[in-house]
């Protein structure tokens, strides 16, 4: 015995009606699940941009800092004001959060011994820069050596910084 089709009895418009109509519901839950597919890569791509901008921030480490001076030539003084600008490296923008917590201003003799000099801590005169007074006499080489806490970075920021106080 035959087993019963489906079909049978029906008019052949009635089944080319049928299949047009399974012919189109195939192709919407194709487009339907190729807008899904698309949204997920997209959203994907998404992740993976968003990740990578967060990797590069979160592996952000001191030597993506630089300290550099304001003035290279400093006008000898008993208030002489040494400036320093600490800026983030690949954005140029100036880092206006940070916390010195060392510093250390060396005077370097030509074949002598290094002297050092008091600093007193300066308002910023403008954003990212640090600004300190310090008793500068003698003319001649000097250098700064400063190292500074970035909030979100887990090493400190170290500068050294070379300038030059004329008489």
């Amino acid at each position: 015995m035959r087993p019963a089709c489906r079909f049978s009895g029906t008019s052949p418009a009635a089944i080319v009606y049928v299949v047009r109509k399974l012919i189109w519901e195939c192709r919407t839950i194709g487009q339907f699940v190729l807008e899904i597919i698309t949204r997920k890569f997209v959203l994907t791509g998404a992740a993976v941009a968003v990740l990578v901008t967060l990797t590069n921030v979160i592996l952000a480490g001191a030597n993506d800092y630089v300290f550099e001076p304001v003035k290279t030539e400093i006008k000898s003084s008993n208030v002489a004001t040494i400036a320093v600008r600490l800026r983030h490296k690949r954005s140029e923008k100036p880092v206006t959060d940070a916390v010195i917590v060392q510093m250390r201003i060396v005077m370097a003799h030509d074949g002598g011994a290094e002297m050092d000099a008091a600093f007193v801590p300066l308002a910023s005169p403008e954003p990212g820069v640090y600004a300190f007074m310090a008793p500068l006499t003698m003319a001649g080489s000097w250098f700064l050596s400063i190292v500074a806490k970035v909030p979100g970075e887990p090493e400190t920021v170290v500068g050294k910084i070379n300038f030059r106080v004329t008489p």
